[in-house]
């Protein structure tokens, strides 16, 4: 029955992703390509099946931020979500699955993520902080979770769709690349990373794999099309990444995203976590939102599509 619920959940939100494709916008995959498959800018099969719905960090809000409880919870329970995680090497070389520089925040442990070797950060508690209630609870502690590994994150997760960010340096790229290598990933990953040098080393080492916009690709980006150099402008990468702020920063509009994907190119928003900013970016039309909340957008992005009648 919850199998069956599943499905029925996925295929209204597919027509509901053509509805916005209707309204100017549109989901990642087929339902968007159209006009785009010629060029052949829709080819690579991780743009091939619509979705809407991606887990912020696993869904850093709903389980334990990268870890492999959140990635294998939200894969099970939404067979179609993005999961994005954050990539960065220990001292010995190993690409480890965490935010932040430190492993303060999110471990019972301190220091440097550069500075511990693979083994010792994942001795640490890796559920220690989490907590759903402000501090009422921390139901995830002392149950074994630790930092994970991005082959582990991949293994746990078999043939899903990763957004993984790199953090740290240029230096990062081969170790990442040779990850998903090994792990014959390369039809289900997206690579991201703000830092221009980091993505520039990306397009040389791997120039099929889908990509992310850096900070220096979508400026030059939004300066052709304000410059007037629209026509003559090829995108770099194939997503563009924005925050809540960077939609004020940069004057991002539903128009403007429209024109935006004319050139092949998906739009996705990440850190949309209150129902204000759901609403807000589904009804942009964009082409993905990175939540830490997967639960609640879900529920909404099924509330909205049982609207949507099929055949309309």
């Amino acid at each position: 029955m919850a199998e069956t619920r599943t499905v029925r959940s996925w295929v209204r939100i597919a027509v509901f992703a053509a509805g916005i494709l209707a309204a100017g916008g549109a989901a990642f995959g087929d339902a968007a390509a159209s006009a785009d498959d010629a060029a052949g800018t829709w080819e690579h099969p991780f743009f091939r099946r619509p979705v809407l719905l991606g887990a912020h960090r696993g869904g850093m809000y709903w389980r334990p931020e990268n870890t492999l409880v959140a990635y294998r919870d939200a894969a099970a329970q939404w067979p179609e979500i993005v999961l994005e995680g954050d990539a960065r090497l220990t001292a010995d070389g190993a690409v480890a699955l965490l935010h932040d520089e430190t492993v303060d925040r999110t471990t019972d442990g301190v220091g440097a993520v550069a500075e511990m070797t693979l083994a010792e950060v994942q001795r640490l508690d890796a559920g220690y902080w989490f907590t759903p209630d402000g501090g009422a609870s921390y139901p995830y502690r002392g149950r074994g979770i630790r930092v994970p590994t991005l082959r582990e994150a991949l293994d746990t997760a078999p043939g899903h769709r990763f957004l993984i960010e790199i953090k740290g340096g240029p230096e990062m790229a081969e170790a990442v690349l040779g990850v998903i290598a090994e792990a014959q990933a390369e039809d289900h990953v997206l690579l991201g990373a703000f830092d221009e040098a980091t993505m520039d080393r990306v397009r040389r080492l791997a120039p099929t794999l889908p990509r992310c916009f850096s900070m220096v690709s979508a400026m030059e980006m939004l300066t052709a099309y304000r410059a007037g150099n629209w026509s003559a402008y090829a995108p770099k990468d194939d997503v563009l990444t924005l925050g809540p702020a960077h939609l004020k920063q940069f004057g991002i509009t539903p128009s403007l995203i429209a024109v935006i994907r004319e050139k092949g190119v998906r739009v996705q928003l990440y850190d949309i976590n209150t129902p204000r900013e759901m609403r807000s970016a589904l009804a942009m039309g964009v082409d993905g939102i990175l939540t830490g909340f997967p639960e609640r957008l879900a529920a909404m992005i099924d509330e909205a599509s049982g609207n949507i009648a099929p055949g309309e």
